[in-house]
This record gives C-alpha cells, sequence and structure tokens, in this order.
C-alpha cells in the first residue's frame, strides 16, 4: 500500500483506491461520495457515503472529526470537495485518485443502493 502524496495546491493527500479501500474497511477513514444521486445510485465505491459537492461548504460540519476521503467518477470532483475542507481548516482530509473509474478498473466492490434522503456523513 503506498502512502498519501500530497498535492502542492491544497496540501490534500491522495489515496489510492486500493489504500482508500484498505483504510476504509479498517474503519480509518470515512469515504465521501461527492455526486449527484443518480450518479451515486448507479454505483459507488462499497461502503462511500452521499454528500453533494455543493453541500460541501455548508456541511463540513456534518463531516465525521476523523479522517475523510472524498471520491467521484475520476477524482476532479472529490479534489475540488478535499480543497474546500482543506481550506477550511481541516487536516485530515484526502482525496481518492481516479474515482469511481479507478475503483471499478481494480475490480473493487460497488454499491448500486441509492443514497438515503439526507443522509448524513458520519
Amino acid at each position: 500500500m503506498r502512502e498519501p502524496e500530497k498535492d502542492a495546491a491544497t496540501s490534500c493527500s491522495q489515496l489510492d483506491v486500493h489504500a482508500t479501500r484498505a483504510k476504509a474497511n479498517a474503519g480509518e477513514v470515512t469515504l465521501v461520495d461527492v455526486r449527484d444521486a443518480d450518479e451515486y445510485a448507479a454505483g459507488h465505491p462499497a461502503g462511500a457515503r452521499n454528500l453533494l459537492l455543493d453541500r460541501v461548504p455548508d456541511a463540513l460540519h456534518e463531516l465525521p472529526t476523523g479522517p475523510v476521503t472524498f471520491t467521484c467518477r475520476t477524482g476532479r470532483r472529490s479534489q475540488k470537495a478535499a480543497d474546500i475542507a482543506v481550506l477550511a481548516g481541516r487536516t485530515d482530509i484526502t482525496n481518492m485518485t481516479g474515482g469511481l473509474e479507478a475503483w471499478q478498473a481494480a475490480g473493487l466492490p460497488v454499491d448500486t443502493a441509492p443514497a438515503p434522503e439526507h443522509q448524513e456523513p458520519t
């Protein structure tokens, strides 16, 4: 498992899909998918919670106090969410590189359950 790499622009660590899965399975990180509800329901990394990217700035207080890894389809929207969290002062934020596309390419489990209405990422 590779150690997280830092993004120079935001000081946000980047985790590959295998490190993300291992940390999520061990309870060391909360995985948060920032895509819209329809995208989330079509398939998301197993165990990921849903929090729309547009809600991230106002919902940072809803995130757990421990480490959080953001994901999306390719890693771009999740990087935006991570940047928002880091700029707000969070130091325990990572972005999953490659997003769901990399997760699926690695053959990792995907859930298709819809996000519960008003799902809280705790």
